[in-house]
């Protein structure tokens, strides 16, 4: 087409192209780039920004862009923004204070222990402790423990012992780590 004397009319209609793509091309193909290039930026400098909120920065800056755009060049480069997760909450009626054990069968704490077998089977152990004499008030060992049997299994030894004052329950590896982080407070 270009040896012939033709109108970019009757050149953009014989390949079935759009008129717009003859002229806009490699400006198109540059100001991408560029665009890309902006998007990293922003990104970088500030972290925890969403796309959407970069989206509107740009929008200021005189872009023009659409929010799928910078959310697509951000998830290739992998500069989402990581969530925070929030912190566990303590629940409410518990006064915050950790009770101490004065006397015998005033607080038993129980909590769960796991371990396998030589043929690589899980088991599960359910410790019952009196936190003030340090006794092991019973063990009850099973494949698998459910609800129901942590339940008859701590109403038997109430049976056996009279109910204590308070029961404490470990929560897993959060409760764990925010015991821990607090052990001053229980001091």
């Amino acid at each position: 087409m270009e040896g012939q004397k033709c109108s970019v009319n009757r050149a953009c209609e014989a390949l079935h192209l759009a008129k717009s793509t003859f002229y806009r091309k490699g400006l198109a193909h540059r100001a991408r780039g560029r665009l890309e290039k902006r998007i990293k930026a922003m990104s970088r400098k500030h972290p925890t920004y969403g796309y959407r909120f970069i989206t509107e920065l740009l929008r200021v800056e005189g872009w023009r862009v659409n929010r799928t755009r910078v959310q697509r060049v951000r998830r290739k480069e992998e500069l989402q923004v990581v969530r925070k997760t929030r912190k566990s909450r303590r629940v409410p009626g518990s006064g915050g204070r950790r009770v101490r054990a004065a006397r015998p069968n005033e607080v038993w704490s129980y909590d769960f222990i796991h371990d396998r077998l030589e043929n690589g089977a899980g088991l599960k152990m359910l410790t019952v402790l009196d936190e003030y004499t340090r006794e092991c008030l019973g063990i009850l060992v099973e494949r698998s423990i459910t609800a129901t049997a942590v339940v008859g299994f701590l109403e038997i030894l109430m049976l056996q012992r009279g109910p204590p004052a308070h029961m404490r329950s470990d929560n897993g590896p959060a409760e764990r780590r925010r015991r821990q982080n607090n052990s001053t407070l229980w001091q």
